[in-house]
C-alpha cells in the first residue's frame, strides 16, 4: 500500500519533478564517489552540499529540514567511507562528532559550511586509510595486525610472530613498500589514533595514552611531539580553533 501511494504521488508531481529526484541522487553520488575514493580535493560543482538547487526545489525550506538533509549526507559519508576503507570505530567516532556539532546551529550557512568539512573530512580520511595497490598479502597482513592492536603495546616481533614472519623480512617489506621500520609505522599508527581521539573526543590526555599501550602520559606526549611536532594539548587546541595537523603520514 505504501508504495502505490507513493507512486500515486510520483504520477501527480509529473515528470519535472521526477528529474529533480533524478538530479539530486546524481549529485549525492558524486559526492559519496568523492569519499568513497579519498579525493581530498571535492568538486561540489559550484553548488552547496545542502542548499543545491536541486534539494532546495523538492523540501520545504527551514532550519531543520537542512539539517535534517545533513544528517543524510553525514550517514552516507560515514558508509562510504567505511567502504573505501576507513575504520568502523573512527567513521562512526566521526559520525557522532558531526551529529552533535549540527545540532547546536542555528545558521543555514553554518550548516553548509559543515557539510563541506564534513565531506571532505571522510575523503581524508579514506584517502590515509588506502594502502598502495602493491602491497604483498604479508605486508597486508600485518598492517590490518598493528591497526586491530593499537591499544596495547605492540612489539615488532609479535606481529612477525602473529603473520607468521622473520623480523627481518618484516623489516625489509616495510622498508622497500613502505619506505618506513615496522616500530616506525607502529608508531605512527598510534599517533595517527591520537590526533583522531584528541580532536573527536573529550579524552583526557592520560586516558588517551592508556587507550594507545603508552607506558605513561609522558612517553606519550613526548612520542606525539617528535611525531608530529607540537604537543597533544596544542593539537587539542588548533582543533578547538580549526587547524590542521598531521603527523607525517607513509
Amino acid at each position: 500500500m505504501v508504495q502505490q501511494a507513493v507512486r500515486e504521488i510520483l504520477e501527480k508531481k509529473g515528470e519535472a519533478e521526477a528529474k529533480l529526484f533524478q538530479n539530486l541522487y546524481a549529485y549525492q553520488e558524486r559526492l559519496m564517489h568523492a569519499v568513497r575514493h579519498g579525493e581530498e580535493n571535492i568538486d561540489f560543482e559550484g553548488m552547496d552540499p545542502i542548499g543545491n538547487p536541486y534539494f532546495l526545489a523538492l523540501s520545504r525550506p527551514g532550519l531543520r529540514n537542512r539539517k535534517n538533509q545533513c544528517i543524510v549526507y553525514i550517514t552516507l559519508a560515514a558508509e562510504n567511507a567505511i567502504a573505501g576503507g576507513m575504520e568502523l570505530q573512527e567513521a562512526y567516532m566521526l559520525h557522532s562528532y558531526y551529529i552533535q556539532r549540527l545540532e547546536g546551529m542555528g545558521r543555514e550557512k553554518d550548516i553548509e559550511a559543515l557539510a563541506r568539512e564534513m565531506l571532505t573530512e571522510y575523503a581524508q580520511c579514506t584517502a590515509r586509510a588506502a594502502l598502495p595497490v602493491n602491497l604483498p598479502q604479508r605486508v597486508r597482513q600485518a598492517i590490518t595486525y598493528i591497526r586491530k592492536e593499537l591499544g596495547r603495546p605492540l612489539t615488532v616481533a609479535e606481529v612477525a610472530d602473529a603473520i607468521g614472519w622473520s623480523r627481518s623480512q618484516m623489516d625489509r617489506d616495510f622498508r622497500t613498500y613502505l619506505k618506513c621500520s615496522p616500530q616506525q609505522f607502529i608508531r605512527r599508527e598510534k599517533i595517527k589514533k591520537a590526533e583522531e581521539y584528541l580532536h573527536y573526543t573529550e579524552r583526557s590526555i592520560t586516558q588517551i595514552s592508556q587507550d594507545l599501550g603508552f607506558s605513561s602520559p609522558s612517553h606519550f606526549c613526548n612520542t606525539f611531539a617528535k611525531e608530529v611536532g607540537i604537543t597533544p594539548s596544542q593539537c587539542r587546541r588548533r582543533a578547538a580553533e580549526g587547524i590542521g595537523t598531521s603527523a607525517e603520514e607513509v
